[in-house]
């Protein structure tokens, strides 16, 4: 089965059990079955036998359709707000990337347990919270805040390479926090620094380079990624002192490309 952007995963840091991004500060990759950092949450699939999803990506927030065709063995998506299916043939078990740049759905198939006539159903997404900082506190929002966060890519697939590997901020928050990214110097496959709080008391990122792309082509680049391969960036949340805006879902998302 053909690489897919679902298999180029962000993965957090903080050693080889950790799942939580309050742990994410940098170290060794996380390893565990739920090391991914989820971009969106969807409701489980019961109509659709068979499927699991694993992660959702850039869908409207709401309800969309997922639909088996049974005759040519094709599973699809189809976004809230979006007008036509958009699917992929399934070729035995694994993970499948379904769908448009109007939404994804990241999938895990078993085809023994795929319908035998063709089904349809609602699936509902939502926003994924907490997935890689946590709640700016009223106190902290005050005085204004600088935190960090550790994550990797990482390509998951069995085969295939994920060529000219880029990152940017596709969305800055909704609040008034504003991101930055930038490389480990660890390079590929190596281990990320590691920052003794999130608001690196130590100074061990002060040799980093922090930007703010807003394009892919203004992305940083990661380089080539072969099977298993991946490369630690790190992600710094600043929030002005006197903040008084709340937001409550400050929604952000940083974009991933590569030539498959």
């Amino acid at each position: 089965m053909a690489i897919s952007i679902g298999d180029v995963q962000f993965v957090y840091s903080g050693g080889a059990s950790n799942t939580s991004q309050a742990q994410s500060l940098g170290g060794a990759i996380s390893t565990s079955s739920a090391n991914r950092v989820r971009s969106q949450n969807a409701t489980t699939p019961v109509v659709v036998t068979g499927v699991a999803i694993v992660d959702a990506m850039g869908n409207a927030i709401g309800p969309g359709s997922l639909q088996y065709d049974f005759p040519t063995n094709t599973l699809m998506w189809k976004p809230n707000g979006v007008a036509t299916f958009a699917g992929v043939e399934l070729a035995g078990d694994g993970v499948y990337t379904i769908g448009t740049t109007s939404g994804y759905l990241v999938v895990l198939v078993t085809v023994s347990a795929l319908p035998t006539t063709t089904r349809t159903e609602t699936i509902t997404i939502a926003s994924a919270v907490n997935q890689t900082y946590d709640n700016v506190s009223a106190l902290e929002a005050l005085n204004g805040s600088v935190e960090y966060r550790c994550f990797y890519v990482k390509n998951t697939a069995l085969s295939g390479t994920a060529y000219e590997v880029k990152l940017w901020i596709k969305t800055q928050p909704s609040g008034a926090d504003v991101l930055a990214l930038a490389l480990d110097a660890a390079g590929t496959n190596g281990t990320a620094a590691v920052i003794a709080d999130e608001t690196d008391s130590g100074g061990v990122l002060s040799a980093l380079t922090f930007s703010e792309p807003a394009t892919q082509n203004t992305g940083l680049s990661l380089g080539n990624l072969a099977p298993g391969e991946y490369r630690a960036f790190w992600v710094r949340r600043s929030v002005p002192a006197g903040t008084t805006l709340q937001v409550i879902e400050n929604r952000s998302s940083i974009g991933i490309s590569a030539l498959l």
